[in-house]
C-alpha cells in the first residue's frame, strides 16, 4: 500500500513527533484519491482497437482534404487487405503484405500500376498507425516499389484533334471538347463546373481540383466561342455547366466520359478518353515552349515530378529535333 511505502521512507528522515504529524496530513490527502496498485504484467495485444484506429485514419485523411472518391478507394483496398490477411493490425508482417499483393497480381490480374496504388495506400495506413502508436513496427518499410513497364502514353496528334472536332454531333459536345483542350482539366473537375464559375470577361474558370484545392484555368478563343453558343442554345443561366439533353441534369464523370468515347469512335481515333486531352494540353504546351513550372500550375500538379512525365519527347518530336539540331 502506498501509505506504508511512504511511512517506511519518511521514518529515515523524521523524528517520532514529526512523523506522526506527517502521517496525519498524508491520510487526509490520500482520502481524496482512489489509488490502486499497478500490475507489472504484459498486456496481450488482441486487435480490439483496430476498427477504431481505421476510423480515425479516415477522419485524418478527410481533414487533410481527401475527396470522397479517394476515401472510398482507400476504404476498398484496406477492407480487401484485412479480409484476406485476417490478422490484427499490430501482428501483420512484411510477408503478409507481400502475400496480399502477390495474390492480387496472380488471381485478380492487377497491373503493376494498380499494385503500386494499393501498396501506397497500405504504406500510408501503417505509417500513420506507427506514428500514432497503435502499432510498434511498420511492416511496409521493406515492401519495395513494384517495377512498372515504361510505356510512352501518346497525346492526340493535331490531325486527331481536328477529327474529334469534326465528329461532335451536338453543340454541347463541341463546347466540352474545346474546354478540355483549352484548360487541361481532369474530367472530374469539368463535371463539377458551374455556370457561375465561368468568367467570360477574363476568359477563365475557377475549378476545384484534387484535395479540394481551387485553381484558375484559362479559356482560349475557340473555347469561349463554343461555350457561349452552347450556353445560349441550352439556356443555361445558373447551376451545372455541362448538363444532359433530357432533364437538364448535371452530367456525371461517367456521362462525360461516354460522350468522349463516342466522339472518338466516330472520328476513328483510338484510345480516346478524357485524360488523353489533359496529356495533349501538357504535351502541346511544352513542345511550344511553355515553362514546365507554368504547365505544373495549369494542370494543378502538387509535385513537378508528375508534370515531367509529359515532358518526355515522343518519337515524332525527337525526329523533328534531330532534323533541326543534328548535322
Amino acid at each position: 500500500m502506498i501509505r506504508d511505502d511512504l511511512a517506511r521512507l519518511a521514518v529515515k528522515y523524521l523524528d517520532n513527533e514529526n512523523l506522526q504529524s506527517f502521517m496525519l496530513n498524508l491520510d487526509v490527502i490520500l482520502s481524496n484519491y482512489n489509488i490502486t496498485q499497478s500490475k507489472n504484467e504484459i498486456v496481450k495485444y488482441d486487435g480490439s482497437q483496430d476498427d477504431e484506429a481505421i476510423r480515425m485514419f479516415f477522419v485524418t485523411k478527410k481533414i487533410a482534404g481527401f475527396s470522397d472518391k479517394s476515401v472510398a478507394f482507400y476504404s476498398t483496398v484496406i477492407k480487401q487487405f484485412r479480409k484476406m490477411i485476417n490478422k490484427p493490425l499490430g501482428m501483420i508482417t512484411t510477408n503478409d503484405v507481400r502475400l496480399f499483393l502477390g495474390k492480387k497480381q496472380v488471381y485478380d490480374h492487377c497491373s503493376p500500376t494498380h499494385l503500386n496504388n494499393m501498396r501506397r495506400i497500405l504504406s500510408s495506413l501503417f505509417k500513420w498507425l506507427t506514428a500514432e502508436n497503435y502499432i510498434v513496427k511498420n511492416p511496409m518499410l521493406a515492401v519495395d516499389y513494384i517495377k512498372e513497364p515504361k510505356r510512352i502514353k501518346k497525346a492526340f496528334s493535331e490531325i486527331e484533334v481536328e477529327r474529334l472536332r469534326e465528329n461532335c454531333l451536338d453543340i454541347r459536345d463541341k463546347a466540352l471538347i474545346e474546354v478540355l483542350l483549352s484548360t487541361g482539366c481532369r474530367i472530374g473537375e469539368v463535371a463539377g463546373m458551374n455556370y457561375e464559375d465561368v468568367d467570360f470577361v477574363n476568359k477563365q474558370i475557377s475549378v476545384i481540383g484534387k484535395g479540394n484545392k481551387e485553381r484558375i484555368v484559362y479559356l482560349n478563343a475557340k473555347a469561349i466561342f463554343e461555350l457561349n453558343r452552347y450556353i445560349g442554345v441550352y439556356e443555361i443561366e445558373s447551376g451545372p455547366l455541362f448538363i444532359s439533353k433530357r432533364g437538364k441534369k448535371r452530367l456525371t464523370i461517367g456521362g462525360l466520359s461516354n460522350i468522349i468515347t463516342q466522339i472518338g469512335k466516330r472520328a476513328k481515333v483510338n484510345d480516346c478518353h478524357p485524360h488523353r486531352f489533359r496529356r495533349t494540353v501538357a504535351t502541346f504546351a511544352l513542345n511550344r515552349g511553355m515553362p514546365i513550372e507554368q504547365v505544373q500550375q495549369l494542370l494543378g500538379h502538387e509535385d513537378i515530378k508528375t508534370t515531367t512525365i509529359y515532358a518526355k519527347s515522343d518519337e515524332q518530336s525527337l525526329k523533328e529535333a534531330h532534323r533541326k539540331y543534328v548535322i
